[in-house]
């Protein structure tokens, strides 16, 4: 379109682009027995957040330390709790055990969380997808179970924990919960524990040994010292073990957890949590060229 005056003409185009539509088609699942696509294996894992117990925050909190475990006294647990264990599943079953120990009322509960990775399990899907794909099961005990239960009897439920999570049904199972739940976040319900007249304590472990501290390297040599850092400010504890950077077999293990609970285990079990002390720290820090 054109016009003029006095002299000056405008011109005016219109340009229309056509683009390909997609129409979008909108899944709608009934509202009646949602519980029904919810697999077993997942029932009572996890809530949705907007449902969760809210609480004061607490008035003790929980504090950070660091052990050092080495290789020979993580072989021997190994062999206590029984043919065919894990590491890992080990010291998880001995965690449960001391901190049910540090209770001096039989009836409470101790809960005890396991990280299982998912990636092996979803396969393909997850090829293009960057982040974590976790569950965290959680095993439920009295006191007075844990207490007169034997350490390769602990072992095994923590075994029976994990297998429980550890295949694509409860992952396949726990993407669609998510997806019937939405847009409602949701958090593993061991995350939602509160110290009270009937629970004990509540702690989630989490293997670190996949990490490859020995092979990191960032142009000045390679690290003295890996740890681990839980901003979570719960009541549940997180503890997380992983390789020492001397890759000789020792741990270093990150633990969260109440100072009773951290003053009861170095008690009980001096010669095998053993503080992280600063002198390769030291020792790094003077070797440093920076």
């Amino acid at each position: 379109m054109g016009s003029s005056e006095r002299g000056v003409e405008v011109v005016v185009k219109r340009t229309e682009v056509v683009a390909p539509f997609v129409p979008l088609t909108v899944h709608r699942l009934p509202m009646l027995n949602l519980d029904l696509l919810v697999p077993p294996s997942c029932m009572g894992l996890y809530d949705q957040i907007q449902t969760l117990r809210t609480s004061a925050p607490p008035l003790v909190h929980l504090q950070s330390r660091i052990y050092k475990i080495s290789a020979r006294q993580i072989q021997h647990l190994q062999s206590l709790a029984g043919p065919g264990r894990t590491k890992f599943e080990s010291l998880s079953a001995l965690l449960w055990k001391l901190l049910a120990k540090a209770a001096t009322e039989d009836e409470k509960r101790c809960k005890l969380g396991i990280v299982v990775n998912g990636r092996n399990f979803i396969g393909k899907s997850t090829n293009n997808y960057f982040g974590n794909v976790l569950s965290v099961p959680y095993i439920n005990a009295s006191v007075g179970e844990l207490k007169s239960m034997p350490l390769s009897e602990t072992a095994d439920k923590v075994r029976a924990c994990v297998e429980s999570a550890a295949n694509e049904e409860h992952f396949r199972g726990l993407v669609d919960w998510i997806e019937t739940h939405r847009p409602c976040r949701a958090m593993s319900a061991i995350f939602s524990f509160h110290p009270s007249d009937t629970e004990h304590v509540a702690v989630v472990i989490s293997s670190g040994q996949l990490f490859p501290v020995s092979k990191l390297n960032f142009g000045w040599g390679h690290p003295s010292f890996v740890s681990f850092l839980s901003p979570w400010r719960g009541n549940t504890g997180f503890v997380m073990p992983m390789p020492s950077p001397t890759n000789n077999g020792d741990w270093v293990v990150f633990m969260h957890l109440f100072e009773k609970h951290l003053d009861f285990l170095e008690k009980e079990a001096p010669h095998f949590f053993k503080p992280f002390r600063l002198s390769p720290l030291e020792k790094f820090r003077g070797e440093s060229k920076l």
